[in-house]
C-alpha cells in the first residue's frame, strides 16, 4: 500500500523532478518498484522516494537487513591481532583512548596509517571522530545490533542507543546494551542531556529528516556534538553509476542528501557550528556493489570478494581522494560534525 505522493520537496515545498523511475530493491529483492524525485530548489536539491512507502510495508524491506548482524566482520588469527594493534596505537595517538597502555613505537608505526587516507578515513569513522577527552554521554540514534555502542563503551563513554527495528534492537539488549525500541522523537530524551549524538547513515531512513535534526539538537548539551554520516548523491560514484548507484538504496533510502540541502536542514534545527564535507570512507565498498547492480541487477551483502576486486576498489577509492582535491564534495558520503 502507498499512503502518499510527493510532488513537490518534502523538505523546502520547491517542485521536483523525476530523474529515475522503477527501481527495485538491488540489495534484498523486496518485491515492488519506485520512482525518485529531486528537488530544484537552489537552497535544496534533495533526492527523495516518490510515492513514499507505507510505513507497515516498509518494515519489510527491513526483514534481512545488515543491521540485525551481532558483529562486524572480524578478522582472526595474525592478521586480527596486527589490525587490533594498529587500531589502538592509531586511536590513542590520533584521539587519546587507551594512551597510557599504548607504547610509543606502537603509536609511531601506527601514525603511518594517516597517509593512506581510505584507512585513515576508516580508524577516524571507528570512534566517529570523537576524541576521548570528550567523553560522556552518547546516544546513537539507529544503532542497529549495538556494534558502535559497544565498541564506544569499551572506549570509556556511557551509552544509549534507540533504533526502529525490533530484530536489531534484541541483538543489542542482548548484549547488555541499553537499547530503546522507537523512533527518537517517541524515546523522550531529556533536553540538553547529551554529550554527543551519533546518525550513521540513519537519516536517510526517516520520514521526517527536519524532525530528527531537531530533536537532536534539543536533547544535546550546550556544545555537545552531533555526528552525522549519509550517502552523497553529488559524489564521483553516483556520477560514473547513475541508477545503479549504491547509495540510492530503493526503498529503504527516503531521502538522498547533497551538501546544500543536509546544510539547509541543519540550520533550521539551529545548529550554527557546523563542520560538512564529503568523505571517501566506503568508497571502494560501494563502487564494488554499484558495479554489481549495473551488471547483475543487484548486490548480494556480506558476499566474498576475491582480492584482486578488493584491490581494484582500494585504486577507485584513491582515485576518489583525488578527485576530492579539487571537487571537495565527490566523495561518497557526507560527514557533518554539528555543536550546540
Amino acid at each position: 500500500m502507498i499512503i502518499m505522493n510527493l510532488h513537490s520537496c518534502p523538505l523546502c515545498g520547491f517542485s521536483g523532478e523525476f530523474i529515475y523511475q522503477g527501481l527495485n530493491d538491488r540489495l534484498f529483492d523486496v518485491p515492488g518498484r519506485w520512482n525518485l524525485r529531486k528537488c530544484k530548489g537552489a537552497d535544496c536539491g534533495v533526492i527523495w522516494i516518490d510515492p513514499l512507502p507505507d510505513p507497515d510495508d516498509l518494515e519489510k524491506a527491513y526483514s534481512n537487513y545488515y543491521t540485525h548482524c551481532d558483529s562486524e566482520s572480524s578478522k582472526s588469527g595474525y592478521w586480527g591481532y596486527l589490525y587490533q594493534w594498529l587500531l589502538q596505537g592509531y586511536l590513542a595517538n590520533r584521539f587519546g583512548y587507551d594512551s597510557e597502555k599504548t607504547g610509543g613505537f606502537q603509536k609511531w608505526l601506527s601514525s603511518l596509517i594517516r597517509f593512506h587516507p581510505g584507512f585513515r578515513e576508516d580508524l577516524d569513522f571507528k570512534v566517529m571522530y570523537l576524541s576521548a577527552p570528550f567523553r560522556g554521554r552518547l546516544l546513537e540514534v539507529g544503532c542497529g545490533s549495538g556494534n558502535l555502542m559497544a565498541f564506544m563503551r569499551q572506549k570509556g563513554w556511557a551509552v544509549t542507543g534507540v533504533d526502529t527495528d525490533p530484530v536489531a534492537v534484541q541483538k543489542a539488549t542482548s548484549r547488555g546494551l541499553p537499547v530503546l525500541c522507537g523512533t527518537l522523537e517517541d524515546s523522550h530524551f531529556s533536553s540538553n542531556d547529551m554529550d554527543a549524538i551519533v546518525l550513521c547513515h540513519v537519516i536517510e531512513h526517516v520520514r521526517n529528516p527536519a524532525a530528527t535534526i531537531l530533536e537532536c539538537y534539543r536533547i544535546l548539551k550546550p556544545g555537545g556534538r552531533m555526528i552525522l554520516a549519509t550517502p552523497n548523491h553529488e559524489s564521483w560514484g553516483h556520477s560514473r553509476y547513475r541508477e545503479s548507484w549504491r547509495g540510492l538504496e530503493p526503498p529503504r533510502h527516503l531521502f538522498v542528501f547533497n551538501r546544500t540541502s543536509l546544510l539547509r536542514l541543519l540550520h533550521q534545527a539551529g545548529f550554527s557550528k557546523i563542520y560538512l564535507r564529503s568523505s571517501i570512507r566506503g568508497a571502494g565498498w560501494m563502487m564494488i556493489a554499484s558495479r554489481s547492480i549495473q551488471n547483475k541487477g543487484g548486490y548480494a551483502m556480506g558476499c566474498h570478494e576475491p582480492f584482486s576486486v578488493k584491490l581494484w576498489a582500494r585504486w577507485l577509492q584513491l582515485l576518489e581522494w583525488a578527485i576530492v582535491q579539487f571537487h571537495p564534495f565527490k566523495g561518497e558520503e557526507l560527514l557533518v560534525i554539528a555543536e550546540k
